[in-house]
């Protein structure tokens, strides 16, 4: 059996009895399962649910600042 590693924190990976998916076990990182963690092309990484919020904040934040900047921008050359 071919070692697998967390695409996230690099850490080795365990698979779950039965199932086609590995575990990281680090307290740590954000990713919960992999499924084909020894195929790229069939890699599924599954992030822990407050991680994809925190991301999406991120997101909306840094939109909500593009936009007040081109807001001041189109005023300042009125």
């Amino acid at each position: 059996m071919k070692m697998a590693n967390c695409p996230q924190c690099g850490k080795p990976l365990t698979k779950d009895s039965g199932k086609n998916q590995y575990c990281c076990n680090n307290e740590r990182c954000p990713v919960v399962f992999v499924r084909s963690a020894t195929n790229p092309f069939k890699r599924k990484v599954v992030f822990d649910a407050s991680v994809r919020e925190a991301t999406i904040r991120k997101i909306e934040e840094a939109t909500a600042q593009e936009i007040s900047l081109t807001r001041q921008i189109r005023l300042s050359c009125i």
